[in-house]
């Protein structure tokens, strides 16, 4: 189901906002406040390491001449995958009312790519919005598309 109004895409949004606030802590129940949202920053330094936590790493292999292509490891939490996948494709969908960069940089992937499948793209913009979440959430402030199109 894709999401039709913009009640809709913020309550997805404070879902994955609520969502990377439960997996940066150790224990699930946490008081949501000022001081609670630099526990993301505490438990992960980077964004890498939250790509890592989720399993969507890049698994690097190569011998001699040969070079293997590039896969995730999915060695992460599985939900979280899921979660985050089906909601690229809900942003995506919902970025004809509601312009966000996440859908303007997946549409962008799947406009230059030769590829059919659209999963590589997703799992780009799966890390692009972890980028951003993580950004938001360690400097305290809110999205606003007009900022975000500047960069």
């Amino acid at each position: 189901r894709s999401i039709k109004n913009t009640t809709e895409l913020k309550t997805l949004t404070s879902l994955l906002f609520l969502f990377l606030k439960k997996i940066s802590t150790s224990r699930f129940k946490q008081n949501w406040n000022a001081n609670s949202t630099t526990s993301v920053g505490r438990r992960f330094q980077s964004t890498n390491q939250i790509n890592a936590f989720i399993g969507i790493d890049l698994r690097h292999y190569e011998s001699g001449n040969f070079l293997a292509k590039e896969h995730i490891t999915k060695r992460g939490n599985p939900y979280a995958r899921k979660i985050l996948f089906k909601c690229i494709h809900n942003i995506a969908s919902a970025s004809h009312t509601n312009p966000c960069h996440i859908a303007d940089f997946y549409e962008k992937r799947k406009r230059q790519s030769t590829i059919a499948s659209t999963k590589p793209h997703t799992i780009a913009s799966i890390h692009r919005l972890i980028r951003t979440m993580y950004y938001l959430i360690t400097h305290n402030k809110l999205y606003d598309y007009s900022l975000a199109q500047n960069r």
